[in-house]
């Protein structure tokens, strides 16, 4: 199983303005700087809940197709498709009245209908893909907070050693997070 990014969310989801706030910076001289924690915090958060924040479009490659397929990268707004290579080893797309895609449950699944079969696929690896798009459609505020708490802490912790004794990521940070953890993949 595989899970390949294939196109990135558009936007962050903490804007510039809302970084500098939390960092209390009135100008424009550390923009630059800023954007990079924007860009660095989203990242961990990312990582950390297992989640795609803003929307974004994924491939999840697989060997061969189950009768529930869990997807494991969410929240899933959309399935754009279930596509497969047949016998013949040509790219072919599964009807989706063959298929249910269930986003109420948290992992999502894509569930075959119990009056449909899946296509005869080639004997080989990464033979079927699903192709969905992941991200909050209103990012939770607990999320955005946790992202702000990470740019006001790197902002301030521009080293990675210091004579003062650094801190390790805030508490908060994690407490914030970890309603939103998934460990589906």
């Amino acid at each position: 199983m595989g899970l390949t990014l294939v196109s990135p969310p558009a936007t962050f989801p903490v804007t510039l303005a809302e970084a500098k706030a939390q960092c209390r910076v009135d100008d424009n001289s550390e923009d630059s700087l800023i954007n990079g924690l924007i860009a660095a915090a989203t990242d961990y958060v990312e990582q950390y809940t297992g989640r795609a924040l803003v929307s974004q479009t994924w491939r999840l490659t697989l060997d061969e197709f189950a009768d529930s397929i869990i997807i494991p990268k969410g929240p899933v707004l959309s399935v754009s498709s279930v596509q497969y290579y047949d016998t013949a080893g040509l790219l072919q797309t599964v009807a989706s009245t063959t298929y249910t895609v269930d986003k109420v449950n948290d992992p999502s699944w894509v569930v075959l209908n119990s009056d449909a079969v899946w296509p005869e696929i080639l004997d080989a690896v990464n033979s079927v893909n699903v192709n969905f798009v992941a991200g909050y459609s209103a990012l939770p505020s607990s999320i955005k907070h946790a992202i702000l708490l990470l740019i006001g802490q790197w902002f301030d912790n521009r080293s990675g050693v210091s004579d003062n004794g650094m801190k390790e990521t805030p508490h908060a940070v994690e407490s914030l997070l970890t309603n939103y953890r998934s460990f589906s993949y």
